[in-house]
């Protein structure tokens, strides 16, 4: 799904990290269009039942179920209720993690809750989804209330319902190495060198040896962790860079395509179509024709 909208985030997220609000829905087929943004979100089904798609793969969401959707990814919404339905929407920041947790845990919540994964758990049952669902109460209940104190609440729901899915995701991962905290951190490293320095010519040595670890060893590291080998992950952050660019600027193909570390234009074609179905030039076109 390259038709989409790239969504900034507001002034109550930028300065809190959390944004919390009902969505409602008059009928079927009603929806939101697919968007994109940096923020986490967390959708929990009030009632009536949904399509949500998530980097073009469907899920069928019903009333009392959870769907986490990470950092990045493009999005959308459809009811496929007749009548009026609604869902709980928390978004926050990866910062809101970060501020919470350690160093050794933050970069194994930020790979398992905001980075590209997906061979991470997802979606939640409405028997999976209790505590959730009671979080989620209490938070709209403060946001309404507006009680002293409420802002502090508010946050306390929110990690609540964080802590409940890492750990539903911690115990649907794979069994992990002794000294694996190190090992995650270091890949966390890595990502963010990697979405630092995408434009240049890095290599997997390049990202080896920036977090101290060899080549072999990273390589097979990288892709256990995240899913994808160093070279999958490097050219899909580049292809993500360049689908921003093209959809919220008006720069040449071209030079969208070398600033984003691609030195042949008919690659950089081939491969934005392999991954995303469409030509970066038609990726653009029904961009425009949407406005």
């Amino acid at each position: 799904m390259s038709n989409y909208r790239i969504e900034k985030e507001n002034k109550i997220i930028n300065e809190n990290h959390v944004e919390s609000f009902v969505q409602k829905f008059n009928g079927k087929k009603e929806g939101a269009s697919p968007h994109i943004h940096l923020a986490v979100e967390i959708l929990h089904i009030v009632s009536g039942e949904f399509r949500i798609f998530v980097d073009d793969i469907p899920y069928q969401v019903s009333a009392g179920e959870t769907l986490l959707i990470r950092s990045n990814a493009t999005h959308w919404i459809y009811a496929l209720s007749e009548e009026p339905s609604s869902y709980y929407v928390i978004k926050f920041t990866p910062d809101f993690l970060m501020e919470m947790a350690n160093r050794e845990g933050s970069s194994s919540y930020l790979l398992s809750m905001a980075l590209l994964n997906n061979q991470a758990k997802t979606h939640w049952s409405k028997e999976e989804s209790v505590g959730i669902a009671q979080a989620c109460d209490r938070l709209f209940r403060e946001k309404e209330q507006q009680s002293y104190g409420s802002d502090i609440a508010i946050k306390i729901c929110v990690a609540e319902i964080n802590l409940t899915l890492l750990r539903d995701i911690e115990a649907d991962a794979p069994p992990k190495d002794a000294g694996n905290e190190n090992l995650v951190r270091r890949v966390y490293d890595a990502i963010v060198y990697i979405n630092q320095h995408y434009a240049e010519e890095i290599t997997a040595e390049d990202c080896s040896s920036h977090v101290f670890l060899s080549y072999s060893y990273f390589s097979r590291s990288f892709k256990r962790i995240t899913g994808k080998t160093f070279k999958d992950y490097l050219t899909l952050t580049r292809i993500n860079q360049a689908e921003k660019a093209l959809v919220s600027t008006k720069l040449p193909i071209t030079e969208i395509a070398a600033a984003c570390g691609f030195n042949n234009i008919s690659y950089f074609s081939a491969i934005y179509k392999k991954i995303k179905g469409v030509s970066p030039s038609t990726a653009r076109e029904l961009k425009q024709s949407c406005n």
